[in-house]
């Protein structure tokens, strides 16, 4: 699970779309306090740091079937929906909050798109073979 991890850092760390520290709030099994996290976005991956010196991410957000939208915590907060979990942060500021949220919505709708481009060009891929049932 390590190995994958880590594979997974080093490529979206490369190259990423987004990144920035952010605060997000804990999970509740152990504590619902807010701590600064870095965040790496990269297409459907949205990983999360301790620090930057850190090399294996703290968590890995899946934005396969996910959705974002603005949260009720207050005006720089917003929230990430998958379908385990819903992931709470807080943006320094309006304007990051706006930025984020738009930079993650693109990579949700992207995926979706890849993805039924994908199973379209599949599926158009095939060919049937023709019966014939005499006259």
């Amino acid at each position: 699970r390590t190995e994958i991890r880590d594979i997974i850092s080093s490529k979206c760390r490369e190259n990423p779309d987004k990144m920035a520290e952010l605060k997000k709030q804990g999970g509740g099994h152990r504590s619902k306090a807010w701590r600064k996290r870095l965040f790496v976005l990269k297409g459907v991956y949205m990983l999360y740091y301790k620090n930057e010196k850190q090399s294996s991410p703290q968590g890995i957000i899946v934005l396969d079937g996910a959705s974002v939208e603005n949260s009720s915590k207050g005006q720089n907060y917003f929230q990430i929906v998958t379908p385990a979990r819903a992931y709470q942060i807080q943006a320094k500021n309006e304007q990051d909050k706006n930025e984020w949220m738009e930079t993650i919505q693109t990579a949700i709708d992207s995926y979706v798109c890849d993805e039924n481009k994908s199973s379209q060009s599949f599926v158009a891929s095939i060919t049937l073979p023709t019966l014939s049932f005499g006259d």
